[in-house]
């Protein structure tokens, strides 16, 4: 496993160590942690403050962290919570009864990859291209998909239309 060594707080080095070899240097260093699936992934001389490595000042990686924390994870979790509300409301319409969900989920399958992946700009270009069938109404009508588009123009500070 690929494993950051740090002392005094900072990486030391990352190395790929085996269990029997991280027993044998685990003394040597205040911690081995194991950053296999850590991302961004860190390297020498970041700091680790308890919970998570932080690069130093000048490290490119620090615009990634801040893209990361200020634009991407808060554009996904708003995506989340525009899925959660629609599929809500779809419920309470009775989609499940209808046996619409499956049909309401491939016509939408653009919109909604867009907005898990925090491209809110390209959800809404997808909302644009959504075929309004009049079979899977109510689920999927001109005035929902107006309605999304604008919590959408909201989150991001355009105009609403």
């Amino acid at each position: 496993m690929l494993c950051a060594l740090v002392q005094n707080n900072i990486v030391q080095a990352i190395e790929d160590l085996t269990n029997d070899r991280i027993a044998q240097i685990g003394n040597s260093y205040e911690a081995v942690i194991d950053v296999t699936d850590v991302l961004p992934r860190p390297a020498q001389n970041w700091t680790w403050n308890g919970a998570v490595f932080i690069p130093p000042p000048g490290d490119p990686a620090n615009a990634i962290i801040l893209i990361q924390n200020t634009i991407v994870a808060p554009a996904i979790k708003f995506g989340a919570a525009l899925i959660t509300m629609y599929a809500s409301e779809n419920v309470a319409m009775g989609i499940t009864q209808a046996g619409k969900t499956n049909a309401v989920l491939s016509a939408l399958s653009a919109v909604r990859n867009s907005l898990q992946s925090g491209s809110l700009y390209d959800a809404l270009a997808e909302i644009q291209n959504v075929t309004i069938d009049p079979t899977l109404a109510p689920y999927i009508t001109a005035p929902r998909m107006k309605v999304y588009a604008n919590y959408i123009r909201a989150y991001l500070g355009l105009a609403q239309v």
